[in-house]
């Protein structure tokens, strides 16, 4: 006849000095105690806890500890790494950049460079990306770079636009996109993005069709 699940008994706060233990006919070390959790399975203490079942049962296995010290364990990890930022518990410093879409490594390497909090590491991270966002024609792009990339031109002519000339990025993104249409090249009927591309599309050589314009107009 198969027997029930045994249940599981858990403290809240795992205090051996103050409370006593006591040994059921499963094995598992039940603490007495008032204010005590007590749950079917140890399947369902550990999603009632957030915590992996089959790492609480390996802890045990390996360390061949009881139920109780096993999941408390794991519940004890899982507070380490929980955060609270801008008023808000976060499970780990990676959820949290998730949310925020910052780079986990570069926090992480922000903490240990400076030798700073979690919180102050994420909130300086936050600033820097508002501080780079560029949005253009109601686009918003996460930095300069990524949205000349997108766009097709080169960031760095851009930036050296912007510094040689005193404008803003908008106005030096917007010079080189009419640059660039200013070079697309048109012939028999279909568009190419230069006049190279075109040569090539043919099996032309670019400098040789150059060459025979320049004598043709002499």
């Amino acid at each position: 006849m198969a027997l029930p699940p045994a249940k599981v008994a858990m403290a809240p706060m795992i205090s051996p000095t103050n409370t006593n233990e006591s040994t059921n006919n499963t094995g598992l070390n039940i603490k007495a105690s008032i204010t005590r959790k007590t749950f079917e399975s140890k399947r369902q203490c550990c999603k009632v806890y957030g915590i992996c079942y089959r790492s609480v049962m390996s802890y045990q296995n390996q360390y061949k500890c009881n139920t109780e010290e096993a999941i408390t364990h794991f519940i004890e990890l899982k507070k380490s790494k929980e955060i609270i930022f801008r008023n808000r518990k976060w499970a780990s410093i990676k959820t949290c950049c998730e949310f925020y879409d910052l780079n986990e490594d570069s926090v992480k390497t922000d903490i240990w460079n400076r030798k700073c909090t979690p919180q102050e590491a994420i909130e300086r991270a936050i600033e820097w990306k508002k501080a780079h966002e560029i949005t253009y024609h109601g686009v918003k792009y996460p930095s300069l770079p990524q949205c000349c990339e997108d766009l097709g031109i080169n960031p760095i002519s851009v930036r050296l636009y912007m510094e040689k000339n005193g404008v803003s990025s908008t106005r030096a993104i917007t010079h080189y996109i009419k640059s660039k249409e200013k070079r697309a090249f048109e012939f028999r009927g279909k568009e190419y993005k230069n006049f190279t591309e075109c040569c090539l599309a043919y099996g032309l050589k670019p400098k040789s069709v150059s060459s025979a314009v320049f004598k043709a107009k002499r």
